[in-house]
């Protein structure tokens, strides 16, 4: 029973992340929608077009339509599961902030301006802030009266993010940023370096910030948005929303439903999706690895791996001991495998737990690989010896097959023995320091000696007990002097 418990769990281990890194989930619409705001992994709002707010309790695997009189929702704030805020335009064109305190089921309107698109955030439930083409403006009351804090001047503001009461960033067109540390009192306008249409503006700490616009480039600040650089731009497109849960690791979505993701702040971006939509207007995540983005034609994504497509290895692999040439079956048991890069000193990129079925064949999802990119797929058993891929291997559409049995060749300095027609993993490292040694068959030999069985590292065979067919096994290799063989 030990046995089929640990085989399971090795099996629910490899198999975890097996999903795809972006799915969509049905949102019920075809409506346009424009703001997302998760509490956590199980509720949010998402407000669109044509009067549409959403609402999901259960991570968004159904969203059911609320009521608000509002004719399109252009922005969606909750501060939690009672109490929220919307901002949106009446049908006469005016824009108005509608507040609930009963998860969205009954709505309060307070008139911002008399402009019909902006955005707002609210930093708790009495104090939020909002902005149009006339300026910035504030709330103190919770959205029922609005007033003028910072006028548009010559760049009209499209966005905002506050960090807390205080600390807040306002851009707009033109590359214009805005700066208050005082809750609006005060302003420090200052320009990112370009004259685009800046669309959306994100802080993780009064420090660190990003914005992004139509000119599809990323800019940075490090210095509480006094400076701004721009860190990056090739292969991003038309981006209207970005979203960083730490320093370093960060998406951004815009135009052709694509989603980037960043793990170095913002300088580099991998490509995770194409959504068949024409533009994605929002992303949120709640945690290093479930977030949602938003788009046209009613589009909502999740992931819950951080948007990573698992790379799946289809591996065979055999071992000398656990093999039976006579009915070309093996005692399955579990390896670890790790991907290494090819130059030195041989990286370790990542690594995945399997189980090797009676055909020695297993798939294996890899996290950290990537398309493209040579690896080192290298097998390691409890008591055999750790054997490497002749070469370098890639993934093509996250997908890797390699067959160590075919031949020697398919191991680096030909390290594996001949079985029948197949070549399978030198077994007898019981210690596991590379070499099958007289070590090794002291450790068997004290566990025949004393009658040991079980699922023990002493077990060459895969019968569950030491014994001298494991000596057999381990002198043999001892007596050749087999040992790993690494690039």
């Amino acid at each position: 029973m030990k046995t089929k418990l640990l085989i399971l769990s090795i099996f629910l281990v490899n198999n975890v992340y097996s999903q795809p890194g972006w799915f969509t989930q049905n949102s019920g619409t075809i409506n346009e929608l424009h703001s997302i705001s998760m509490l956590n992994e199980n509720t949010g709002y998402a407000g669109g077009s044509n009067s549409l707010l959403l609402k999901t309790t259960n991570g968004g695997t159904t969203w059911i339509a609320l009521t608000i009189d509002l004719n399109n929702v252009f922005s969606v704030n909750f501060i939690n599961e009672n109490t929220g805020f919307c901002l949106g335009n009446s049908a006469a064109g005016a824009l108005y902030s509608a507040k609930t305190t009963d998860g969205g089921t009954y709505w309060k309107l307070g008139l911002v301006d008399t402009f019909n698109t902006g955005a707002s955030q609210f930093v708790n439930a009495n104090t939020g802030y909002a902005v149009d083409s006339n300026g910035v403006f504030k709330s103190i009351d919770g959205g029922s009266t609005w007033n003028l804090v910072h006028a548009a001047g010559g760049n009209i503001p499209t966005n905002l993010f506050f960090i807390n009461l205080n600390f807040g960033w306002v851009c707009g067109r033109n590359g214009m940023i805005r700066k208050t540390t005082d809750g609006g009192s005060t302003w420090l306008t200052v320009n990112c370096g370009t004259a685009t249409n800046l669309r959306d503006v994100f802080f993780v700490s009064g420090f660190t910030g990003w914005t992004v616009g139509e000119d599809s480039k990323v800019y940075r600040s490090t210095n509480m948005g006094n400076n701004w650089n721009q860190i990056s731009g090739n292969g991003l497109c038309g981006l209207r929303s970005v979203y960083f849960v730490n320093s370093s690791t960060g998406w951004v979505v815009g135009c052709e439903g694509a989603i980037n993701k960043s793990t170095n702040g913002g300088v580099n971006w991998v490509l995770q999706s194409f959504a068949t939509t024409t533009y994605l207007n929002d992303v949120k995540f709640v945690n290093p690895v479930t977030g949602w983005a938003i788009g046209f034609g009613g589009k909502i994504l999740k992931t819950t791996n951080s948007g990573v497509t698992p790379k799946n290895l289809m591996l065979t692999a055999l071992i000398e001991g656990f093999y039976e040439p006579l009915t070309n079956t093996l005692t399955g048991d579990s390896v670890k495998v790790y991907l290494r890069n090819i130059f030195s000193p041989y990286t370790l990129v990542d690594s995945a737990r399997g189980y090797l079925n009676s055909s020695g064949m297993d798939t294996l999802n890899f996290q950290n690989a990537a398309n493209s990119t040579s690896y080192y797929v290298v097998v390691s058993h409890r008591n055999s010896i750790e054997t490497w891929s002749a070469g370098g291997n890639s993934f093509v559409n996250h997908s890797l097959t390699y067959d160590f049995t075919t031949s020697s060749a398919q191991a680096f300095g030909n390290n594996m023995k001949q079985k029948g027609s197949r070549w399978t993993i030198f077994s007898g490292d019981v210690n596991q320091d590379g070499f099958v040694d007289a070590s090794d068959i002291s450790l068997i030999d004290n566990d025949a000696f004393n009658f040991i069985a079980g699922y023990i590292y002493t077990d060459l065979n895969g019968d569950n007990i030491a014994d001298g067919s494991d000596l057999g096994i381990a002198d043999n290799n001892s007596f050749n002097f087999v040992s790993v063989i690494r690039p």
